[in-house]
């Protein structure tokens, strides 16, 4: 019965007049966000660019690797690649007939390729690819070809490219 009537005596008393104790009380809200930059990059082989064969007559061997940028700290990039060393096959020799050639797409999300023509695949650091104004997430492209007018040295040619970033 007692909760009854006390039920009862809410509905009387407008909020007003039980609000006029309490208190309000302010607390900060904070969430922290840790900068990330993440790049990935990918091929038809799991991380391996094949090309070949290549010979005379042979048309061009061609690969494609898929780079994807993941970036929270709006701050604007560039991403960079270089052979780490000249191919070599299994006993040393140098693949210097034909150059590997390559050109970058442009991104998905703003960014822009640095290389529209196909360029030469060298030891000297070449920029591929420029983000977005804001620096933002981006995914592109960049597609290697060789072809030989020669005969080479039977092998297997290998290096290592190394795809970097740099901020401006």
């Amino acid at each position: 019965m007692r909760w009854i009537l006390a039920a009862a005596a809410l509905l009387f008393f407008p909020a007003s007049s039980l609000a006029q104790g309490t208190a309000t009380e302010t607390v900060d809200f904070t969430i922290s966000v840790e900068p990330v930059f993440v790049m990935n990059s990918s091929s038809e082989e799991g991380g391996n660019i094949r090309l070949g064969p290549v010979g005379p007559g042979e048309s061009p061997a061609s690969g494609m690797a898929a780079v994807s940028v993941r970036s929270n700290t709006g701050r604007l990039y560039w991403i960079v690649q270089r052979l780490e060393q000249n191919l070599l096959n299994e006993r040393g020799s140098d693949f210097t007939e034909d150059p590997v050639l390559f050109t970058v797409t442009d991104g998905a999300n703003g960014g822009h390729s640095e290389v529209k023509s196909p360029a030469v695949l060298t030891t000297q650091p070449v920029v591929l690819f420029a983000s977005g104004p804001e620096g933002e997430s981006d995914d592109f492209r960049i597609a290697y070809s060789v072809s030989s007018k020669k005969l080479v040295p039977a092998g297997t040619y290998r290096a290592r490219v190394l795809i970097e970033e740099e901020f401006q």
